[in-house]
């Protein structure tokens, strides 16, 4: 007798071995499979595309629900002469502000090459700051082919867990002197707590003319 359909008890646990279902191989599904591994959580984008903004922000984006969360993203000036930098935002809706006291740490270490093929160390920070430098130098503006490019994780903006925000990642970029292109590693710390809500980025003075930047919430089982 054939059947087309067997019971949910009538197979046996590890009644189907890899000589009958070849993991190796491909497989067609037309149902959807469930469940969520996925342990970044997208929770809000900006972008642009060949038109100016005076900076990118976020508010409202870090509360007690994360205390971990990851940033990409690549943005390219109007104009070259100046570094990209973040900043916190603090408050709530319709009162958000940007926090800008001088207590922020920030460190870069890397190396650099340049059209020459000269290289080199590079080594730059500032503690005590009114904002965090992702670029620790000026980056050139070449329209969308020259940009700071960066991946950067933040512990606990809120300060619900620990007392203070730390941050690394690393960032790749060009600086107009002698097309001399950075790469290396950045971080930093809070001399204080500044509860932030949200965070900004901007090159000082200039415009974002092209990039796209995604914050991510990091789960913790």
């Amino acid at each position: 007798m054939s059947k087309t359909q067997i019971p949910t008890g009538g197979i046996a646990d590890d009644a189907v071995e890899n000589t009958k279902l070849d993991l190796t191989s491909d497989y067609a599904f037309s149902g959807t499979i469930t469940g969520d591994n996925n342990n970044l959580v997208p929770l809000s984008t900006i972008t642009t595309n060949n038109s100016a903004v005076g900076n990118f922000t976020f508010d409202n984006v870090f509360d007690s629900t994360y205390e971990s969360y990851r940033i990409l993203g690549y943005v390219a000036p109007d104009t070259s002469g100046n570094p990209l930098q973040f900043e916190w935002r603090t408050g709530s809706s319709g009162s958000n502000a940007t926090y800008t006291s001088t207590n922020y740490n920030w460190i870069h270490f890397g190396a650099r090459i340049d059209n020459g093929d000269g290289t080199g160390s590079d080594i730059a920070g500032d503690y005590s700051d009114s904002k965090a430098k992702i670029s620790a130098h000026t980056v050139q503006s070449d329209a969308s082919s020259s940009y700071t490019a960066f991946d950067m994780t933040l512990t606990d903006p809120r300060a619900v867990f620990m007392s203070r925000c730390n941050w690394y990642g690393v960032t790749t970029y060009q600086n107009a002197s002698s097309h001399r292109h950075f790469n290396g590693t950045f971080g930093g710390s809070m001399n204080a707590d500044a509860n932030a809500t949200g965070i900004t980025f901007s090159y000082t003075g200039v415009n974002i003319k092209y990039g796209r930047i995604t914050i991510y919430g990091i789960k913790h089982d």
